[in-house]
């Protein structure tokens, strides 16, 4: 059990490593006046997705071994609202209203209400189960053309511009969020997160750490995650403005 809590200590710390790299790239973007169709390039891509699936997928893994998720589910729901009290009054126009902090909170506390079915299904069908319901719901919110046809019907219209779609990607004109996870498609994918948990335990015991100073640098930032989450737009935000008004 250690080596695998290492091991996913490690991929946070990769999903860390990521997150970084991607922020710094965007608060450059957006406080430098840069041209901002550099966060189109498919590298740049890469880096938020691959980023996004650690952090969702591993937080389902994590959950599947936790005794304390509705603790860990509201630490993130609280964290989450104090992120975004904090964008409204210094930062309106990056207010970030249901970001990666909210939507993993309600996922843990989601997927600790749902256990006990969860656990009735095999790991393996469960996980192809949910990467299925995460490709398709996906491409039917974001790609395809069959949601755009329903969106034409007035209950459906009525439903979006008052709010209620929200949690599921369907914004309504007056809703804002520049970190937006909503419910669906994501759960699926946290939720994949959890099955692979459930196969991992099922895995006879893995031999001595490595040490490998490059992983034990990944597992410090994985067991520091949620710190260096708190903290690093703030320190980006200090190093952009050295940069602008000392360095230039």
């Amino acid at each position: 059990m250690k080596k695998r809590v290492q091991l996913i200590d490690e991929l946070r710390g990769l999903a860390i490593i990521l997150m970084i790299i991607y922020h710094f790239i965007y608060q450059y973007v957006l406080w430098m006046s840069s041209n901002s169709k550099i966060l189109d390039n498919i590298i740049i891509e890469g880096i938020r997705l691959g980023a996004e699936f650690l952090f969702i997928t591993i937080s389902g893994i994590s959950s599947s071994f936790s005794r304390n998720n509705f603790r860990r589910g509201l630490i993130c729901v609280y964290l989450g609202i104090f992120i975004t009290v904090v964008t409204y009054i210094f930062v309106p126009r990056e207010l970030i209203s249901f970001g990666i902090l909210h939507f993993l909170g309600i996922s843990i506390i989601f997927y600790e209400l749902l256990i006990d079915r969860i656990r009735k299904i095999t790991p393996n069908r469960g996980l192809v189960l949910s990467l299925i319901l995460f490709i398709v719901t996906y491409v039917v919110l974001y790609e395809g053309s069959y949601l755009k046809e329903r969106m034409k019907l007035s209950w459906i219209i009525n439903l979006k511009n008052n709010g209620y779609l929200n949690f599921i990607g369907i914004k309504s004109n007056s809703f804002i969020s520049s970190d937006f996870f909503p419910i669906i498609p994501w759960f699926f994918l946290f939720l994949s997160g959890g099955f692979i948990g459930e196969k991992i335990k099922k895995i006879d015991k893995i031999k001595d750490e490595n040490k490998i100073e490059f992983l034990i640098f990944l597992r410090w930032l994985g067991r520091n995650s949620l710190l260096i989450y708190m903290t690093h737009i703030p320190i980006i935000i200090g190093i952009i403005f050295f940069i602008k008004y000392i360095v230039l």
